[in-house]
């Protein structure tokens, strides 16, 4: 099913990966989706992408009976489209077992959406409580639980505040100006 908006009744989130399931940790998010599939059913996960991992994950969800019910495999997407799936939808989830700062998590801010995010690389430094929930990494239970509390509060989040976020942190100016205070700052360091 394709995306087409927020509805009432269903919450929709989306994990956009390159399917690399030793570090991105998809199978995980998949089983907590299963465990959570028996608690509610109010919800639906697209995993966009593309990767080494596909197939096999792709089998996963097919043999717990989630695809198509639960979960989307929506393959690649870009530009327009991938603008679209994500103002469809309530929230990101990234369940990486180790990641730096992903793009993708600037890219969903941008649009205003809620993070759920594991505790990983630098990722700590930009979710607080205006824009997401931070749970541990490779815990299972974490991540069920945290899937299941974002889905209660998701549609709570202020779209404008987690965009002024973005612009103030990952626009091009913002960045711009990251550096070159970087520069400044190295710079009179030397010359002392």
């Amino acid at each position: 099913p394709q995306p087409k908006g927020k509805e009432s009744g269903q919450y929709k989130f989306i994990n956009l990966t390159c399917f690399e399931d030793k570090s991105k940790n998809i199978s995980g998010l998949i089983r907590s989706i299963e465990k959570l599939s028996k608690k509610r059913n109010d919800f639906l996960c697209y995993l966009v992408g593309e990767g080494q991992d596909w197939e096999r994950l792709k089998k996963m969800s097919d043999d717990l009976g989630l695809t198509d019910k639960y979960i989307v495999f929506t393959g690649k997407m870009e530009g327009e489209n991938l603008v679209g799936i994500f103002r469809a939808c309530d929230f990101l989830v990234s369940s990486s077992h180790y990641e730096n700062m992903p793009v993708v998590i600037s890219e969903a801010f941008s649009c205003g959406l809620p993070v759920l995010s594991t505790d990983v690389g630098g990722i700590r430094e930009h979710i607080n409580e205006s824009n997401g929930i931070l749970i541990p990494k490779n815990d299972k239970l974490a991540l069920e639980n945290g899937l299941n509390q974002m889905l209660n509060s998701s549609r709570n989040y202020q779209p404008e505040i987690i965009r002024d976020y973005a612009l103030k942190n990952f626009s091009p100016g913002a960045v711009a100006l990251q550096i070159e205070n970087l520069y400044s700052f190295a710079s009179s360091s030397n010359s002392q």
